[in-house]
């Protein structure tokens, strides 16, 4: 897995992601950035995951929505891939406003062969991307999008160099996400595999209809006020990230943050009975003065 964050999210994010799933593969999971590597490299240690600073990589690209600086990144995260192809039958990339239920997602791959081309993920939109003569479906990368070996060892030539994948972009004026959609179906007829349980801040009402389902979501986007409808039991909870964690996963930690959220609970509640005695007593008096 590659999770993308940025020098302007990453000490916001990443300390989120990293007290949560990442634990569940640390080993499996490569982080690239434009930002300072030595935060990540200090965040990694008060995890006791010093061990793992080969995890992270510095990219160049600049920090734009523009076309070719966001396929610049997505090309940096392909050639980081190649780099360890060997080792990996997969290639799932995430952005740093995403949750990843990652027992999960292994459990969900098992159901497809990575020696079969597979490109899965969850479109943003009702309907296929029609432009250059095709319609085509395209993930939207806020949902997390996968791509099996046997896909990416096909598609090598096309994505292998930077300036290639981001030429590519420019040509076809799409986005990252929208281009290797259309060079999957354009060059090789692969299509998209739809994974209804991969979701994105795009969603309308997302978190209003999954409160209940939450624990069948394999990933989780985030953005705003569009975050699990839970309150916090930890301040400063980015995304609600930490309070969905553990109500996923309760550990010692998640019992600990538990027990301090609702002794904080309990205080309000006798403060707010105090002050409603205190109140109550002195209009009596004024009642009895008059």
């Amino acid at each position: 897995m590659i999770i993308r964050t940025s020098s302007a999210s990453q000490n916001n994010r990443m300390p989120a992601i990293l007290n949560t799933w990442f634990h569940f593969a640390p080993n499996n999971i490569l982080i690239t950035t434009n930002g300072k590597v030595q935060f990540l490299k200090d965040q990694l240690i008060k995890q006791n995951l010093s061990s793992l600073n080969n995890t992270l990589y510095h990219s160049d690209c600049i920090q734009s929505h523009t076309v070719s600086h966001l396929c610049c990144h997505s090309a940096s995260e392909f050639l980081l891939y190649y780099q360890q192809e060997a080792s990996f039958k997969w290639l799932c990339r995430f952005d740093d406003d995403q949750y990843v239920n990652v027992p999960l997602l292994i459990d969900y791959l098992k159901g497809f062969s990575y020696d079969l081309p597979y490109y899965i993920g969850k479109p943003s939109f009702n309907q296929p991307k029609v432009g250059h003569g095709r319609r085509f479906w395209f993930a939207t990368y806020g949902g997390g999008v996968c791509f099996s070996q046997r896909l990416l060892s096909i598609i090598k030539e096309h994505v292998d160099t930077r300036e290639r994948f981001i030429k590519g972009c420019i040509d076809t004026k799409y986005p990252d996400d929208t281009y290797i959609a259309y060079l999957l179906h354009a060059e090789y007829n692969i299509n998209l595999t739809i994974a209804e349980n991969f979701h994105h801040h795009i969603e309308k009402d997302l978190y209003v209809n999954l409160t209940s389902t939450i624990d069948q979501a394999i990933t989780l986007g985030f953005k705003g006020s569009n975050v699990p409808r839970f309150s916090p039991i930890v301040n400063r909870d980015i995304f609600h990230m930490q309070t969905t964690h553990c109500l996923l996963y309760p550990n010692n930690l998640c019992m600990k943050y538990l027990r301090t959220y609702l002794n904080r609970l309990y205080e309000r509640e006798e403060s707010k009975t105090s002050t409603k005695i205190i109140s109550s007593t002195i209009n009596l008096k004024k009642k009895k003065a008059t």
